[in-house]
C-alpha cells in the first residue's frame, strides 16, 4: 500500500544474462499472467493458500513486546481491531469474481518497471535530494510494451501442483517423565547402519520442547570433512559444490518454505554446516531428499556450475573490494589468531582457477571421511529424533569414520602491544578503521564474568566520549568476546574519516583514563550494573528458533555449556566489586593487545602521523611466521560417538 495505491510487487534476481536480456524476462512474467488469466480460479489453490494462512498465524512464534505494540499501533490506523492481528496472513472469502477482476490490473498499461544495476550508470541522469543516488525516469519503452502485451507461451511454465509439504498432522508429542532443561546427549539407533570397525559417524543432543508448544522442531548437523582442511582450493570447491546442491533444490525447497518447512546448506572452513526448520510432520521427508541430493550430485550440470560461480565469484568479489574497513580488520585479525582461517582474497583467487571438471566426485570426497555433530530439538520424541538422525545419514552414506576432529584453535598474543597496519581494498572508501582487541586471558567462567561486567561499564561510556563528544564517527563500540575454548577479552572498534593512527592514539587515551572506573564505582553503582547483567543473562528465550540457536552455539563451537548463561548469572551475584577492582587492575590494563588499522586506499603512511608506541609492528610475513611457531590453544578433537559403548567412554 503506496499512499493508498495497492502494489501487486514481482521482484526477480537477475544473473548478467537475465540483466542483458530484459526483453526475455518480461516475455516470461507476462507469459505467465496470461496463463493465470486463461486457468482462471482455483479453488483447490486458494484452499491451499488459505491453510498455509492459517497456520502460519495460529502456530507462529511471538516477536518481542515493543515490536507488538508497534505493529498493532500501526496497523489500527489501516483496519478494524477485530482483525488488526490477523489481517496479513488469514484468507477469509473465495471470491473468484474479485480475482478475475484483479488479474485484469496485470498488465503493461499498468506497469512500473524498475531496474537497479550498475549497469545502467550511464542513463541515468537525475539525482534524488536526499542522498544523491542517480536515477531515470522515462515512460515504458514502445518496443517492450508491445512485445510483452502479446506475450506467448512457454513450455516449462505451469501453474503450483498440489505442495507435498503441507504439514497435516499437528498433534504435541506426550512427554515420557519430567524433561531436562537443556539438550543432552542422545544414543542413537543410527548407529545400527554398518559402520567400520562398528564406529559411529555422529553425535547428537536432543532437547524435547515443553515451553513454546508448537507442533514445530529444528535440527542442524555440522559436518566435520579434513578434505576442506586440505587447502584454500578444496574450501571453495567445498562452497561451490555446496551452493550447487542449494540450486538444484531451488524448485523443491521453494514449495518447503511456502509451507513452513526450510533447509539452509553453507559449507565452512572445516567442513559444512545443514539446518532444518519448521513443522516436524514434514522434516524427515525435507531431511532424506536434502542428503540424497548432497550424497548424489557427484557431477555438477552446465547450467547449474555457471549460475553458481557467477554468484559465488561475484559475492567474494565484493566482500573481498567492497567491505567496510572494520569488517577487514577483523578480517585481518582473524587470519591472525584463527586456524583455519583464508583471506577473502585467497579465496577468490582459489575460485579463479576452479573448472567444472574440478567438482567431479567432491560429494565422495567430503562424505566419505568425515564426522558429524547435531542438535535436534522441539516437538519431537527421542525415538522421532533418532528416525531423523537416519532420514539424514543413510543416503550419505559415510563410509569412513574419523578417529579425530580436524584441527582448529586459536593463538595468544605476545606481550604487550602489537600493530597491524594495513591498506583497505575499497578505492571509493574515505573511513579507516581501527580495533584495539585485549585479550584478557584463557576461557573461563570468572574472566567471562568479569569482562562481561567490565563491558557493561565501559561500553556506553566508551560511545559517549568517542562517538557522541568527540565525533569520530558513526561505527563506535567497545565490548567484551569470549571464544569457548579459546579466549576472552574486551574489544573497541572506531571506523572513521579521520587518520587510523591518530583515531587509535585516542582510543588509547580513553583507554588510560578510563581503566580507574572501578576504583570510582560505588557499591550501588556496581550494584546496579551487575543485576542489570545478571537480568540479561537470566531472560529466557522468546522462541524455539531462538532457544535452539543458543544451544547449536554450545555444539557448533563444542564447548557443550548448554547452562552457561545460568552460570554466569549465578557467578556473577557472588562477585564483589573488590573483584572487579582487581581483575581491572592485574588482568585488563596488562592484557596484551592487538591494534589492527586499516587505512583508505592510496593513503600513504608518511601522510598521518606517527602511530602510538608498540612493541611490535608486524608485516604480513611476520604475522605468518608467528602463526607457524605460536603457541597455538587447541580445540577439543575428541569424538564422542552416539554408541552405547562410546557413550560409557566419554563419561570415563
Amino acid at each position: 500500500d503506496e499512499a493508498g495505491v495497492h502494489v501487486f510487487a514481482v521482484s526477480i534476481m537477475l544473473t548478467e544474462a537475465g540483466e542483458a536480456d530484459i526483453g526475455t524476462v518480461g516475455d516470461l512474467l507476462f507469459a505467465y499472467v496470461r496463463l493465470l488469466r486463461e486457468a482462471g480460479p482455483d479453488d483447490r489453490l486458494w484452499h491451499e493458500m488459505k491453510v498455509l494462512g492459517d497456520l502460519g498465524f495460529k502456530f507462529r512464534s511471538l516477536p518481542d513486546s515493543v515490536s507488538t505494540a508497534s505493529g498493532i499501533a500501526h496497523g489500527l490506523q489501516e483496519h478494524d481491531p477485530d482483525v488488526v492481528l490477523s489481517v496479513g496472513s488469514l484468507l477469509w472469502e473465495y471470491r473468484p469474481d474479485k480475482i478475475n477482476e484483479l488479474s485484469e490490473f496485470l498488465c503493461c498499461d499498468k506497469l512500473r518497471l524498475v531496474l537497479s544495476s550498475k549497469a545502467h550508470a550511464s542513463i541515468c541522469d537525475q539525482e534524488e535530494r536526499w542522498y544523491g543516488t542517480k536515477f531515470s525516469d522515462k515512460p515504458l519503452d514502445t518496443s517492450s510494451r508491445e512485445r510483452w502485451q502479446v506475450a506467448g507461451s512457454f513450455e516449462d511454465l505451469a501453474l503450483p501442483a498440489p505442495n507435498p509439504f503441507i504439514p497435516e498432522n499437528f498433534d504435541l508429542k506426550p512427554a515420557a517423565g519430567a524433561q531436562p532443561l537443556f539438550p543432552e546427549r542422545l544414543v542413537s539407533t543410527a548407529v545400527d547402519i554398518a559402520y567400520p570397525q562398528n564406529k559411529s559417524v555422529i553425535t547428537s543432543y536432543f532437547r524435547k520442547d515443553e515451553v513454546f508448544g508448537l507442533p514445530k522442531a529444528a535440527c542442524a548437523f555440522v559436518l566435520y570433512c579434513p578434505f576442506c582442511l586440505d587447502s584454500v582450493e578444496h574450501r571453495m570447491l567445498a562452497e561451490l559444490w555446496c551452493m550447487a546442491v542449494q540450486e538444484e533444490l531451488n524448485e523443491f525447497s521453494y514449495e518447503a518454505s511456502c509451507a513452513g518447512v526450510s533447509y539452509s546448506l553453507q559449507a565452512t572452513s572445516s567442513g559444512m554446516i545443514i539446518s532444518f526448520g519448521g513443522y516436524d510432520d514434514k522434516l524427515p521427508r525435507l531431511l532424506t531428499e536434502v542428503a540424497g541430493k548432497m550424497a548424489g550430485l557427484a557431477e555438477v550440470p552446465e547450467q547449474t556450475y555457471a549460475i553458481t560461480r557467477a554468484i559465488l565469484e561475484r559475492n567474494l568479489t565484493n566482500a573481498a573490494v567492497r567491505s567496510p574497513p572494520y569488517s577487514q580488520g577483523f578480517m585481518f585479525e582473524q587470519c591472525m589468531l584463527r586456524r583455519p582461517a583464508h583471506r577473502l582474497e585467497d579465496r577468490l583467487e582459489a575460485l579463479k582457477g576452479i573448472g567444472r571438471e574440478q567438482l567431479a566426485g567432491i560429494n565422495r570426497k567430503l562424505l566419505d571421511h568425515c564426522h558429524i555433530e547435531c542438535l535436534l530439538q522441539g516437538n519431537l520424541t527421542a525415538d522421532e529424533s533418532q528416525g531423523l538422525i537416519r532420514s539424514f545419514l543413510e543416503p550419505l552414506g559415510v563410509s569412513r569414520p574419523l578417529d579425530v576432529l580436524p584441527e582448529s584453535g586459536s593463538l595468544p598474543l605476545p606481550s604487550g602491544w602489537t600493530l597491524l597496519e594495513r591498506e583497505g581494498t575499497n578505492p571509493d572508501e574515505r573511513n579507516g578503521a581501527a580495533i584495539v582487541t585485549l585479550q584478557v586471558g584463557e576461557y573461563g567462567l570468572d574472566d567471562k564474568c568479569l569482562v562481561d561486567l567490565a563491558s557493561q561499564v565501559l561500553g556506553q561510556r566508551f560511545f559517549d566520549e568517542l562517538r557522541t563528544k568527540q565525533q569520530l564517527g558513526y561505527i563506535v563500540s567497545a565490548s567484551s568476546f569470549g571464544e569457548p575454548q579459546g579466549f576472552v577479552g574486551l574489544r573497541m572498534v572506531v571506523q572513521s574519516e579521520r587518520p587510523p593512527r591518530e583515531v587509535l592514539s585516542r582510543v588509547r587515551a580513553w583507554a588510560e583514563e578510563s581503566w580507574g572506573f572501578a576504583d570510582q564505582m560505588t557499591e550501588d553503582e556496581f550494584a546496579e550494573y551487575r543485576a542489570a547483567l545478571v537480568s540479561q543473562l537470566r531472560e529466557r528465550p522468546k522462541s524455539l528458533n531462538e532457544e535452539f540457536g543458543l544451544n547449536w552455539s554450545e555444539v557448533a563451537s563444542r564447548n557443550l555449556d548448554f547452562g552457561s548463561q545460568d552460570a554466569e548469572a549465578n557467578r556473577l551475584e557472588a562477585l564483589t566489586l573488590g573483584d572487579l577492582r582487581r581483575f581491572v587492575a592485574e588482568r585488563l590494563r596488562a592484557a596484551p593487545a592487538l591494534c589492527t588499522l586499516v587505512r583508505p586506499p592510496g593513503v600513504a603512511e608518511d601522510t598521518e602521523p606517527a602511530p602510538p608506541n608498540f612493541d611490535r609492528r608486524w608485516s604480513p610475513e611476520e604475522v605468518e611466521a608467528y602463526r607457524k611457531s605460536g603457541p597455538w590453544r587447541l580445540r577439543d578433537a575428541a569424538i564422542r560417538r552416539d554408541s552405547a559403548e562410546g557413550l560409557a567412554r566419554s563419561r570415563l
